[in-house]
């Protein structure tokens, strides 16, 4: 009973005039080599088939193919679990009177069905996959993935769409070339489409007709071989042609990767929120700290961005030379199978040489032997005529005697002759055989020619289409890098700004609390310890913001030099000239200590080809005043240049490095008084003068520095390099690199010498006061 619904049978009927009843044979005639006869569908599940897939014939195949595999998966689970049920409930013996009782056959020992055979996925050397995914299934995708200008194909590398059935593309044409040679109506008079369409292939009439003319010369060469060799060339002659077609551009297939990354989404939805965490930066209001927490977060949000941005290239630089490998080994491995079908061309030919050249001898013999037969006869023609006969009595008469004749050399004679023609006869049937298969191999070359020339055009607009994706995507994301670099630069210097403020107002407080404690030591002395103490500490507290505020400049310039650094490879050159004038810009409008910093990142961003870095900043810094000692206290010579950046007049540009006079004294620009001397803007080594370091590189020293609540501290590190200054390269155990005067090393001696002195007794519960990073 018809169960389907009626509006469906009216649409069914109303859709069938739809249908191309030619694509409904040719699809019958595919399943027949799929399915058994009592397996196979109905015309109207082919009808049906072709109405969904809008009369795609490779669709509704696939689309067959899956349903019954997927129909026969479902009733080997469903016996299975029968079984289960049967044997868990009633037991064995239940289950064997069950199926009495129901009449069902039973189910055989491996599951009660023959599982189809699977059309097997393709992992040649030309790169099928042999994980496949269904065409039907990737439409969708694909479709709804076009509109956007930077995605690419949705097919991995080397990943087929559709399932190619080699199997089933193989026994075609075998079947094909058995027909031809036993002279036999071909089975599938569409029988290059069915092959076609099992390899997921595309077919047009050139490819038709040269597939159609290899396939005639391997039937016309099986007819020259014997049978006991035949089946050897026709399945060398069938791999062959298979190899051939395999190599061919098939429906799906594309080296290019699966998706762009990151995608265009991810880089809108990074932008809006740089953007937006931006404009919050800009707007903020409230405390300094407030506004610098603000600028910290849309530094870290635009160079999320940007860093976005540069995996963006990376993506396509990579997929660049993924395409480009893939490209040369194609290319290498079809020029190997060129060479390999130009040697058996070639072997053929000599072939066809040896064999006439070995019919001709045989023809030579024969004729030998014929003219030694043609002697004998003369000689007794020639009897018969002396004796009287008439010349064609005579003749006649000679050739029946020496047929009759049992003189052993005329009958060695006949047996050479008979055997030379029968040798002749074979030579000849050689000659056509070699003939016959030197033609095969000349359609072949013709038809691997036809491949070449397809799957090399395949190769280039493959490129072409991955350049057309990489250049939208620079134009893109150049475009959006525009905006997000300038934004970023202005929120660095938003927080340099910050962060030189605090170390000038951290200055001017620590210089009150020094002169409190001179005022302090010259009426009280040691009277007044604990208000003494007060001071010192808040003196190393004022130290210790100006070393953290050091600390996070240097951090925020060392996470721009790694978002930049080694990237000039795989960024283009417009993008590559927005990021240096923005970083010069921002390095140019700094001072003091952020200055040096930014110089590093610069310095990364132009890279080696520049030359060398230290030469490249150097005629644009700014030259660093000596700072005036002062009569108050000692520590006023070592007080750090801090300049306000927060005015909205433009930074002046500055002007060429000089020398600067002989006896002038050069301060470290950047140096902290009673706590750890960072020197982060040192000046040009040729304009220094020579000094001597205490202590050689390598060495092991304390450096003594706050710790907020808790006082002076020690940290032990090695000496990495002497600078010309007289100041030391420290390089600390947990990674730091800080640059130190030599009033605040001390050796391990010194270190203890000098706790004992602040602190009484060195077991004071405080762990010595020395501290490792």
């Amino acid at each position: 009973m018809d169960k389907t619904p009626p509006s469906s049978q009216s649409s069914q009927t109303a859709d069938a005039a739809s249908v191309d009843y030619t694509l409904l044979q040719r699809l019958r005639q595919l399943v027949r080599y799929e399915y058994a006869n009592s397996e196979a569908p109905s015309d109207d599940e082919l009808l049906a088939a072709l109405l969904q897939c809008h009369n795609h014939l490779h669709d509704a195949y696939h689309l067959l193919k899956r349903r019954r595999v997927a129909a026969q998966e479902a009733a080997d689970l469903a016996a299975t679990d029968f079984d289960v049920d049967v044997n868990m409930q009633v037991g064995n013996g239940a289950k064997r009177s069950f199926h009495e009782v129901d009449g069902s056959e039973a189910l055989s020992q491996d599951g009660g069905h023959k599982r189809p055979a699977r059309s097997l996925g393709l992992s040649t050397d030309f790169g099928r996959d042999a994980t496949l995914v269904p065409y039907a299934m990737t439409q969708g995708t694909q479709f709804s993935q076009s509109s956007q200008l930077t995605q690419m194909s949705q097919s991995s590398a080397n990943r087929v769409d559709l399932t190619a059935d080699e199997t089933q593309a193989r026994q075609v044409l075998t079947n094909i070339v058995d027909d031809l040679v036993h002279n036999r109506p071909l089975r599938d008079a569409q029988w290059v489409p069915t092959v076609f369409t099992a390899l997921c292939l595309t077919v047009d009439d050139d490819l038709q007709q040269a597939v159609e003319a290899v396939t005639r010369a391997v039937a016309k060469a099986l007819e020259y071989t014997s049978e006991m060799d035949q089946l050897n060339l026709k399945r060398q002659s069938v791999d062959a042609i298979m190899e051939v077609l395999l190599r061919l551009p098939h429906d799906g297939e594309s080296y290019l990767p699966d998706d762009v990354e990151p995608t265009d989404e991810e880089l809108d939805r990074l932008g809006l929120h740089g953007e937006t965490v931006y404009q919050e930066a800009t707007a903020a209001s409230g405390t300094m700290h407030s506004r610098s927490e603000a600028a910290k977060t849309a530094i870290e949000a635009l160079r999320t961005t940007c860093e976005s941005c540069i995996r963006r290239f990376e993506w396509f630089s990579t997929a660049g030379r993924k395409a480009r490998a893939s490209r040369n080994q194609q290319r290498e491995q079809l020029q190997q199978l060129v060479s390999r079908v130009d040697e058996q061309l070639r072997q053929s030919k000599l072939d066809v040489e040896a064999s006439e050249h070995h019919m001709n001898d045989a023809l030579k013999g024969s004729v030998e032997r014929t003219m030694a037969l043609q002697g004998i006869v003369d000689r007794r023609r020639d009897t018969y005529v002396e004796s009287g006969a008439i010349p064609v009595v005579a003749l006649f008469k000679a050739n029946v005697e020496i047929i009759q004749s049992t003189d052993p050399e005329v009958v060695s004679l006949l047996n050479a002759w008979n055997d030379s023609n029968h040798v002749v006869e074979s030579a000849k049937r050689d000659v056509i055989g070699a003939n016959a298969r030197l033609e095969f191999q000349q359609k072949l070359r013709v038809l691997l020619e036809k491949t070449s020339q397809r799957r090399e055009w395949w190769l280039q607009s493959t490129s072409e289409r991955l350049n057309e994706a990489r250049r939208a995507s620079e134009a893109r994301v150049t475009q959006q890098l525009r905006g997000c670099v300038p934004r970023l630069t202005h929120a660095l210097r938003l927080y340099y700004d910050f962060h030189s403020l605090r170390q000038r107002k951290a200055q001017s407080d620590r210089a009150a609390q020094e002169e409190a404690l001179r005022a302090h030591q010259e009426f009280y002395e040691d009277l007044v310890p604990t208000q003494r103490d007060d001071i010192i500490k808040r003196i190393s507290e004022y130290n210790g913001v100006i070393l953290r505020s050091t600390q996070l400049m240097r951090e925020a310039a060392t996470a721009q030099s790694n978002l930049w650094a080694g990237k000039r490879d795989v960024l283009p050159r417009e993008v590559l000239d927005l990021v240096l004038r923005e970083y010069q810009q921002l390095w140019q409008s700094l001072d003091g200590g952020g200055k040096e910093m930014m110089r590093d990142c610069v310095s990364q961003i132009q890279g080696p080809s520049h030359g060398d870095a230290q030469d490249v900043v150097a005629i644009k810094t700014e030259p660093v005043s000596p700072v005036i000692s002062s009569s108050a206290t000692p520590q006023n010579r070592s007080s750090p240049t801090i300049v306000d950046l927060t005015g909205d007049q433009p930074a002046p540009e500055p002007p060429i490095r000089s020398s600067p006079p002989k006896n002038q004294h050069i301060e470290s620009p950047y140096r902290v008084g009673d706590s750890l001397a960072v020197v982060p803007a040192a000046p040009h080594p040729s304009e220094l003068p020579l000094v001597t370091h205490e202590y050689p590189v390598g060495a092991i020293l304390y450096t003594k520095m706050a710790v907020r609540d808790r006082g002076p501290r020690f940290f032990r590190g090695q000496v990495d390099a002497l600078l010309p200054d007289g100041t030391y390269k420290m390089v600390y155990e947990d990674g730091e690199v800080f640059v130190v005067a030599r009033p605040y090393i001390f050796t391990e001696e010194q270190m203890r010498e000098e706790m004992l002195a602040e602190g009484g007794d060195d077991d004071d519960g405080d762990n010595n006061r020395c501290a490792i990073m």
